[in-house]
């Protein structure tokens, strides 16, 4: 750089005032620090009066001076044009580059005075099947059962044997979810069914032993949740009355079942489908979403986490209102953001920008080259660094963030990871799918705090499966049209012990033999060590104890 441009730069300084330089006053040249002080003590004092005087010299005369050194640090490591008192949104809004030096009272929000965690609701929960029907309670099966009887009776003409078509009960309804719950913890979600039901030793030999492959089929086609005798008249005004009732019950003891915590992630979730419904979004614009979702936790004091798609200036007020606050990134078309929050060129990396206005804080970083990353907050209330982050120089409101909102995400991964989900049209059925993952996992959360037992999500998945299939077990083997081989595996899931030759010969000393015709009348006093049917001689099958254990 030669002198002539030396001169020229010196000479542009020398125009800038030093409230232009430095966005405000300085002591040196208007007023003394006596003075300002003189200034600053009226007007806290007018807003505070229960504090004493010499209360109110100390705080300001620490203020100013961490003010003033934190202030005239920062302006050493940004450029010129962002060295000015405030900045302008495109709309009007105003954000101060310092943060307000206003004395308040301690805020009432972020202080929860419920204790988080499992309520009296779901305290006896100590068993995975007693955590899982805090979810699925008792009226909720009989829904389900009830319906799906409706639909049966309706397509029961389309059958030929009667049979097929059987109304279904609670035992079997649970069996089928916890068939669903088998196959989803081994991940065969999207095996055909007949894969499974193979005897090979390629299938899954327990849902083979508590039901049919046919049957399976027929429940998961004509599961229905709402009756269907009155529906179109009810798609009038709720479309998506298929599940409505079972819907809002699942999301009451939800609610009724655990407290939150004083930090709160809103987010979406997607599921998969590829059928066909009438509807796409049904009132689900930001705020409304935001609004409906926080109905619980109103005035409770707690903090709203959330990303850019809810994010806005206008709803962090109203929360405010509610006594809640919010943390959330923003998008950058916002018209509430300084076009200077927005430029990444000749900006340091690492480098954050704050703004303040009223009780909200906005914050621009800049992680890497030609990346910006904005963010709104009600619940902080400076510029503080974390200085955990290191060079990084992450805001602590960025580290806020992270460390609350990926709760959904965890939730997504944990729940499609051992979905029961299988492929199928119709969404009535994939929402019930989404019911039966998030209630699983709930339950898994509810069983842990009760007993302080730690069990893998497999484990807990698979034992909650065969709770839910013992019933169905234990009534299929008083079944006795039921195959030999089925019935072996039944005793051994059970833990059922084959009672001795003796004790049943004693039970049933005689009578008619069982495989010869009615017309012989040949009677028998030996009976089967299995399902104790009085054979004959004729129909003994001699077998060593070798052969007969490897049978």
């Amino acid at each position: 750089m030669d002198e002539l441009e030396h001169r020229r730069i010196a000479c542009l300084l020398d125009d800038i005032s030093d409230e232009e330089l430095w966005g405000g006053t300085s002591f040196t040249d208007e007023c003394s620090p006596d003075e300002h002080f003189d200034v600053l003590e009226t007007s806290n004092t007018e807003q505070s009066g229960e504090s004493t005087d010499d209360e109110i010299h100390n705080d300001i005369q620490q203020t100013l001076s961490a003010d003033c050194e934190s202030y005239h640090e920062s302006d050493d490591e940004i450029p010129l044009s962002m060295r000015v008192g405030c900045f302008y949104g495109k709309d009007g809004t105003k954000w101060n580059r310092r943060k307000p030096n206003l004395r308040t009272k301690n805020p009432s929000y972020n202080k929860i005075t419920e204790k988080k965690g499992v309520t009296n609701l779901a305290k006896n929960a100590k068993t995975e099947i007693d955590a899982w029907y805090i979810f699925f309670t008792g009226p909720m099966i009989e829904h389900i059962v009830f319906c799906t009887n409706i639909y049966i009776d309706k397509i029961k003409s389309n059958f030929t044997r009667e049979r097929d078509v059987a109304h279904t009960t609670t035992r079997e309804i649970k069996d089928l979810l916890g068939c669903l719950y088998m196959i989803g913890a081994i991940k065969c979600g999207h095996r055909n069914a007949r894969d499974l039901w193979k005897l090979d030793g390629v299938g899954v030999d327990i849902v083979s032993c508590v039901m049919s492959e046919k049957r399976f089929e027929f429940l998961l086609r004509y599961i229905r949740f709402d009756d269907i005798r009155r529906r179109e008249e009810r798609k009038k005004f709720d479309k998506i009355t298929h599940v409505r009732w079972l819907f809002e019950s699942f999301i009451l003891q939800c609610k009724q079942s655990y407290s939150l915590s004083e930090f709160v992630t809103i987010d979406e979730k997607l599921q998969a489908f590829r059928g066909r419904c009438s509807f796409r979004h049904i009132d689900n614009s930001p705020k409304n979403v935001v609004h409906r979702l926080i109905q619980p936790i109103r005035n409770t004091g707690r903090n709203v986490t959330i990303d850019n798609w809810f994010t806005s200036v206008p709803l962090a007020d109203e929360l405010l209102n509610q006594k809640l606050t919010l943390l959330g990134t923003f998008r950058k078309n916002k018209t509430q953001i300084p076009q200077e929050f927005k430029i990444t060129k000749n900006r340091p990396v690492f480098s954050s920008y704050f703004g303040f206005s009223g009780k909200k804080v906005l914050v621009s970083y800049k992680p890497k080259n030609n990346k910006i990353v904005l963010l709104l907050s009600t619940m902080h209330n400076d510029n503080s660094i974390d200085s955990s982050t290191g060079a990084a120089k992450k805001p602590n409101m960025i580290t806020m963030y992270n460390a609350t909102k990926g709760s959904v995400d965890t939730m997504d991964k944990k729940t499609e990871n051992y979905t029961v989900a299988r492929r199928c049209i119709r969404w009535s059925l994939i929402v019930f799918y989404s019911m039966l993952n998030i209630g699983g996992l709930s339950a898994q959360i509810i069983f842990q705090e009760n007993t302080s037992i730690r069990k893998t999500r497999l484990v807990f998945l698979k034992t909650l499966a065969r709770q839910l299939m013992q019933e169905q077990m234990e009534y299929r083997l008083t079944l006795d049209c039921l195959p030999k081989q089925i019935k072996l595996r039944l005793n051994e899931y059970c833990n059922i012990t084959r009672p001795n030759v003796g004790e049943i010969q004693r039970v049933r000393a005689s009578g008619r033999c069982t495989f010869c015709d009615r017309s012989k009348d040949r009677k028998a006093t030996k009976v089967c060590t299995n399902c104790a049917r009085l054979i004959c001689r004729d129909h003994i099958i001699e077998t060593c104890p070798d052969c007969f254990e490897a049978s």
